[in-house]
């Protein structure tokens, strides 16, 4: 099911250390925001429909153009064979359409609209790439710090434990307190692996506004 999703052929297996640790290197904020503005995959949509609109504006306004056809023609004719007689003509015509029942000016204006509307969904995902990346930026760095207080606390877990044992050992603890440790242990480490899913998703949510890799903008 995994290769079918990823589009591969047979069996696929996760890596064993899918879940980071820590953040990668991230560049600085003021140098992100300028490439998702630029690059983000729904301003670089953005971008194509306001070209296509553009286009189809500039289409309607060659309505108003005047159109020349040139013909020509070369024929020979004689009553023996081969003919000795040859003449050649060239046409120009010119034609200035004046009125088509208001057809171009409707086309014309549906045109522009269609190109203020292109103009403004383009500023728009461009201030929401800019409002997403800026989110998913800060969302790493909150991650980064709750992972980090999760190991500490596996740390201080897995700390009281050996404290637990030692003392059920030599007989100062009871069993319960000795399970109660192990328990405090294990939530411990489920909210660790909770913690470094967090930051990995806001890491895949910040290359999802890039459109790129982390490692393709250190690059």
């Amino acid at each position: 099911e995994l290769g079918r999703l990823i589009g591969v052929s047979g069996e696929v297996l996760a890596e064993v250390e899918t879940l980071p640790r820590q953040a990668p290197p991230l560049p600085m904020l003021e140098q992100l925001v300028p490439l998702a503005e630029a690059a983000a995959p729904p301003v670089e949509a953005a971008r194509a429909q306001l070209s296509s609109s553009s286009a189809q504006k500039f289409s309607a306004y060659t309505r108003y153009a005047p159109s020349l056809r040139m013909t020509g023609g070369y024929d020979w004719f004689a009553f023996n064979f081969p003919p000795s007689q040859r003449s050649w003509n060239v046409r120009v015509s010119l034609s200035l359409p004046l009125f088509d029942g208001f057809t171009r000016e409707a086309n014309v204006a549906r045109a522009r609209a269609q190109e203020r509307l292109a103009r403004a969904r383009l500023d728009d995902a461009v201030r929401v790439a800019r409002v997403r990346v800026e989110d998913a930026y800060r969302r790493i760095l909150a991650a980064e710090r709750r992972a980090e207080i999760a190991r500490r606390g596996v740390d201080l877990a897995q700390e009281d434990l050996r404290v637990q044992e030692e003392r059920y050992t030599l007989g100062l603890s009871t069993i319960i307190d000795l399970q109660t440790s192990q328990l405090a242990l294990a939530d411990a480490e489920q909210t660790e692996v909770a913690e470094r899913r967090n930051l990995g998703v806001a890491i895949a949510q910040l290359e999802t506004v890039l459109g790129r890799s982390l490692d393709d903008v250190q690059r």
